[in-house]
Order: C-alpha cells, then structure tokens, then sequence
C-alpha cells in the first residue's frame, strides 16, 4: 500500500458514496450524492484534519489533481477547500 505525504499547504481527498441517512437517500442531497473526505493533509495546512468531511472548489487539470492508479483520489491547496461539514444529514 502506497502512503501519500503531501507537501507545504496541499491536501488529499478521496470523493466517497454518500451514506445512506437511516437507510434512505434524502432528496435535497441524493443529486449531488458524494463525500469528499480528506485522507492527507501537508505540513503547512490549518483547520484540517484526516477525516473531515469538506466541500472544494476547482475543476480537475487546473486545481485538482488527481492521483494516478487510485480512482477517486485528488490533490489540491488548501485554499481550495472552502466549506467543512460537521454533524450527520438529518
């Protein structure tokens, strides 16, 4: 297993299936239907943490990178993470 160490403020993030809320996708939410959780974060990052769920901007070539051979993994700044999500859906 390949361990990822990202460098001064970068972060790695995996876009995940979202859960399922007691057994039923909530309509507002099923459209968008994916979690981004970070997996990494450099040594120049603040306020983030592995496990965080988060929402970013950028678009894949230009801000985000993603990282060859692991399907759903992405690399981007921290600037790039603009919103994280705390608590469950209700």
């Amino acid at each position: 297993m390949i361990a990822y160490k990202p460098r001064n403020d970068f972060v790695l993030f995996r876009v995940v299936p979202r859960k399922l809320v007691r057994g039923l996708a909530m309509p507002d939410r099923a459209s968008e239907g994916k979690d981004i959780v970070i997996e990494a974060v450099g040594p120049k990052v603040e306020g983030l943490k592995v496990g965080d769920r988060v929402q970013a901007i950028g678009t894949n070539g230009q801000d985000l990178v993603s990282v060859p051979g692991e399907s759903g993994l992405f690399l981007t700044r921290e600037a790039n993470v603009v919103l994280i999500l705390e608590g469950d859906p209700e």
